[in-house]
Parts: structure tokens; sequence; C-alpha cells
């Protein structure tokens, strides 16, 4: 699986000399969202497991996530109904369309071989006397994890660039396998002695401590692009006057969503937090999966 993983890597890398910058020439501050997405399957199953944190960090209520992890088991199930039988979705015939890439976008850690991997395997090593962390779903609350930003916190380019450099370095960034023993599973950072997780973890624990500390939900949204150098990855998007920005668990810099240099895949719609979105500027995500077929990765 490394070797498979590496080589579509290598071949993705060579054909997209251009369109993994795709995003910089875009000027506009702001994402434009464009056609609906399925959501990540991770997220699913954590909304479906802690409905109480959906609705925590996206403002919304409890009802509304169950309602919505229903509409996408739905959607799902009747993507792959029309796919097995060569026809077409329900969806499809009622004139809705979706950016469908699911054998890509809906992936695992399982599989995720990148230069990430490679580079922090031996730190990996390290760890591998440390216990697996619990499978623990025991329903969220409030008070389950103390605020962490003081009251005085302030939403700023600036003062975000502390906040995301102090989350990256509370974390040790590990795929799901190393924390839990099993291939993909979104969740708040756990472990025993300092905190684990990989990158949506992380992205989830940003998320958290903003809303606690203030910040109105819908201007955050969870992203999932590609990087020519670690594939698949999950970010926090922040939404200010200035523009959207990228906190991201691979750097200490706080940017534009059009200065990182990723591929963007699918958003989450801050407005409609049920629902994510292409974005307008970025390369199709069928263009990814030309190259990486059914292999999942994602960091």
């Amino acid at each position: 699986m490394r070797s498979i993983s590496i080589l579509l890597s290598m071949s993705l890398l060579a054909a997209l000399p251009a369109t993994a910058h795709a995003a910089r020439r875009d000027t506009n501050p702001f994402l434009t969202l464009g056609a609906a997405s399925d959501a990540p399957q991770g997220y699913i199953d954590l909304c479906r497991r802690q409905p109480g944190l959906c609705a925590h960090l996206e403002g919304r209520s409890e009802a509304d996530v169950l309602a919505s992890v229903e509409r996408s088991r739905l959607r799902v199930a009747d993507a792959s109904a029309a796919s097995a039988t060569g026809g077409t979705s329900a969806l499809e015939r009622q004139g809705q369309t979706y950016t469908a890439a699911p054998a890509l976008l809906r992936a695992t850690d399982l599989a995720r071989q990148s230069l990430l991997g490679r580079v922090r395997s031996a730190r990996r090593m390290s760890h591998a006397a440390t216990p697996l962390a619990p499978i623990d779903d025991t329903p969220w609350t409030f008070g389950m994890q103390p605020q962490a930003e003081p009251a005085s916190f302030s939403f700023s380019p600036k003062s975000l660039v502390v906040f995301n450099n102090k989350v990256n370095r509370s974390i040790l960034q590990l795929p799901d396998i190393n924390v839990y023993g099993v291939g993909e599973r979104w969740n708040l950072p756990v472990g025993q002695g300092k905190r684990m997780g990989d990158c949506e973890d992380i992205a989830l624990e940003k998320r958290l401590r903003l809303v606690d500390a203030g910040m109105d939900p819908h201007d955050l949204a969870i992203a999932v692009v590609y990087s020519r150098r670690f594939g698949l990855h999950s970010v926090l998007v922040v939404h200010l006057p200035e523009g959207d920005f990228v906190l991201d668990s691979l750097s200490s810099r706080v940017r534009r969503w059009s200065e990182v240099d990723y591929v963007w895949l699918r958003v989450q719609d801050r407005q409609n937090p049920s629902e994510w979105r292409s974005v307008v500027s970025a390369p199709a995500p069928r263009m990814v999966q030309r190259y990486f077929g059914r292999e999942e990765i994602e960091g």
C-alpha cells in the first residue's frame, strides 16, 4: 500500500505543476463556494455519535444535526444504489447536482502514505509503547473541556497566529491508527499524558476553543484540501472582515485561503453547516481522482 500510494502521489505531483497553485491566482479574500458536495464520512460519523458537540461547534440544534446526518446517509445510499445499477440517483433525477468524489474524499488514515507520514515515521516509532487511547462514546456536554482562551481574546489575524501555534504545540499529530487503532475517527484530541490527534482532530479542537472564546460558529468552517507534499489534509477556515484565513496544523503561519499551496476540494458552508461545497476557483476533485482512483488517503 505504501509503495502504491507514493507512486500515485508522485504521479499527481508531476501532472499538476500549475494546477496546485490555482488558488494563488484568485485574489478574492473570501472563498467562493460552488456545487454541493457530500460531507466527509468521518464528520458524519462524529455528528451521529456526538450530536451535542456538532450542535455546539456549528451553532444549531441537535435535532438539526441528526436530521442532516440522516440526509447524508440517504444521499450516500442513493448514490451507491445508482452506481450499482448503472442508473441515476434520486437527487440527479430531481435536478440536484453534487460534486461526487467519494472514493477520494471519504478518506481514511489507514491508507495515508505521504511525505508527512514518512518524515514522522521515526517520531511515531518513539511513541510505539504508548497505549492506544480508549474509544469513548460518552455524549459530549458543555463544560467537558474548560475554555482555553481568555474572554478578552481578540479575533484578528495577528492573534490567530499565536492561537494557531499554541494549539499546534499542545497536540502531537498522529494518524488515527496510531491513536485509536482504527483507520478513521474524527474526534477531539485525546491521549495518555499528551494530547494526540490527526489534522481533522486538531481542526475540531481549534474550532471548539474559538467558539468557547466567543467566536460566532458561523464564522468557522472545516475544509478538505489536497497538498502536493502531504496528500489529503483538513484545515480550519476562519472568516474575518479582512478575508478567510487558514489555521493549519502543518504550518505556523495564518494565511488567506488564496495564499496557501493547496488544491481546495470541499469546505463546509458557513451559512448552512449541514452542507459541504466545492470551491469555485479550485480544480475539480475528479481531476485528482484520475490519479488516485480508489486509493484513500487523508492526513
